[in-house]
C-alpha cells in the first residue's frame, strides 16, 4: 500500500531516533502563552504576519485573529494593528479572522478585537464544524475563493475587501468579555 517501510529501513530510522535526546513526557512542564492574549506578544506575531503578506502583494492571505480562553482572555489584536498601520506596514492583502455569536451570560460576543471580518457561530454550526479562528479562516477563504472562482476573476485585495463588505453580515462589536 505503500505506507509500510522494510526492516532496514526500520533500522535505519530507530538508528536516528536513538541519537536524539528526548525529555520524557513525565518531566516536561509545558505553559501555552497564547500571542494575542493577555500574557501574549500581539505586535509580534502581527509583524510577521504583516511582512510575509507585504513580500507577496499579489497574494491574498486570510489570518486567524485569536481565541478567547479564560485564561488569557479575549485576544485583542487591535492596538497592535494600529500600531502597525500608523507605521505603514499593515498590507492590504492580509485579513484578520475572527468568529462571532460567543454567548457569554445571555450576550452575543465575538472571538476577540480587531479581526476585520467574523464568521458566524450559526454558520460554523451548519457545516459542523467547531468554534475556532482556526475554522473560521479557512471558511471566510473558500468563501472568497469559491465566488471569485466562479466569476473566473483572479482578485485584487480590494475586491476582497469589497465583497467581503458588500456580503457581509454587519454586527455591532461593541461586546467585550473579560476573564479576570
Amino acid at each position: 500500500n505503500g505506507r509500510q517501510i522494510d526492516q532496514d529501513e526500520y533500522d535505519r530510522l530507530w538508528k536516528e531516533y536513538s541519537k536524539m535526546k528526548i525529555v520524557p513526557t513525565n518531566v516536561m512542564n509545558f505553559t501555552p502563552i497564547d500571542a494575542y492574549g493577555k500574557e501574549g506578544n500581539p505586535i509580534e506575531s502581527l509583524e510577521k504576519m504583516a511582512a510575509l503578506a507585504s513580500k507577496f502583494p499579489d497574494k491574498i492571505f486570510f489570518a486567524a485573529a485569536g481565541n478567547p480562553s479564560v485564561k488569557y482572555g479575549q485576544p485583542n489584536i487591535l492596538g497592535a494593528k494600529d500600531i502597525l498601520v500608523k507605521q505603514n506596514k499593515w498590507p492590504p492583502n492580509l485579513f484578520m479572522i475572527g468568529y462571532y455569536g460567543l454567548k457569554y451570560e445571555g450576550e452575543k460576543y465575538p472571538s476577540g478585537s480587531g479581526a476585520e471580518y467574523y464568521i458566524d457561530t450559526d454558520d460554523l454550526d451548519r457545516m459542523r464544524l467547531p468554534w475556532g479562528t482556526s475554522f473560521a479562516t479557512p471558511v471566510a477563504q473558500e468563501t472568497i475563493r469559491n465566488y471569485f472562482l466562479r466569476k473566473g476573476i483572479n482578485p485584487t485585495p480590494e475586491q476582497v475587501r469589497e465583497t467581503l463588505d458588500y456580503y457581509g453580515r454587519n454586527y455591532p462589536i461593541d461586546n467585550v468579555w473579560d476573564s479576570s
